[in-house]
């Protein structure tokens, strides 16, 4: 394997329950001492989202992860899996559906990956633009991946923003998992959709380029109240300088 050089990270995460919400379903993971970052958004309502969310991070903060990055990779996969079943029994044995979406990215020396299930969302800034780098797993988006309605008419499906992964939601785990490019300078957001559904995306970007980490999340999370946001609100900013 060809060396890559080390960069060096720093983040910080915030979370809020939002101005609607009477329980904050939403947890986050912050770990830059070993590559690791993540955000959970609950679903399944009151004393449910929340078990289900808390249980993904105390998941991922048991973690030690070793070896190149394919190795840490798998580390995480195997601790969420974990955690979707420990989630599924915890379900059986309320009588319903618990579940939560999970965006994670995991980094080592000059290389990261970015593994999700859900609609929460992992965004790169860099020089001042914003990008994407999940798709929602959502019943509109998977239709119009299958070509099977335009883009343009997502809003008008019913259901559109049904979600069709999760953990702990079937009896597998399904994560799609993307190779993550690196540049000095690069600032990532990990978020739920409290977050990017209350502000644009011209509003986000401005917010990560010209902050620190730490004040960062501080201005996103307020930003986001600020502006009415109906759900529980997460970020995660992480930079690699």
């Amino acid at each position: 394997m060809a060396h890559r050089p080390s960069l060096q990270w720093s983040s910080e995460c915030r979370t809020d329950r939002g101005p609607v919400r009477p329980v904050n379903e939403d947890a986050c993971v912050n770990r830059p001492e070993i590559g690791v970052w993540a955000v959970a958004d609950g679903m399944g309502g009151h004393h449910a989202g929340d078990y289900a969310s808390s249980t993904i991070v105390r998941a991922l903060e048991a973690l030690h992860p070793g070896g190149h990055l394919p190795q840490r990779l798998q580390q995480v996969q195997r601790a969420l899996e974990h955690a979707h079943h420990t989630i599924a029994a915890e379900g059986r044995r309320r009588q319903r559906t618990i579940a939560s979406t999970v965006v994670a990215m995991v980094a080592w020396g000059g290389e990261a990956a970015c593994l999700w299930a859900g609609d929460s969302r992992l965004y790169r800034c860099r020089r001042g633009r914003l990008t994407c780098l999940t798709r929602d797993h959502t019943l509109a988006q998977e239709q119009i991946a299958q070509g099977l309605i335009d883009p343009g008419a997502a809003d008008k499906l019913p259901g559109a923003n049904v979600l069709t992964r999760g953990v702990g939601a079937h009896d597998a785990l399904r994560l799609s998992t993307e190779p993550v490019t690196l540049e000095p300078g690069d600032r990532f957001l990990l978020c739920s959709d409290g977050l990017y559904r209350a502000l644009s995306s011209v509003t986000i970007a401005r917010a990560i380029a010209r902050s620190e980490p730490v004040s960062a999340s501080a201005v996103l999370i307020d930003l986001a109240v600020r502006h009415g946001a109906d759900d529980n609100v997460t970020v995660v900013v992480v930079h690699c300088a």
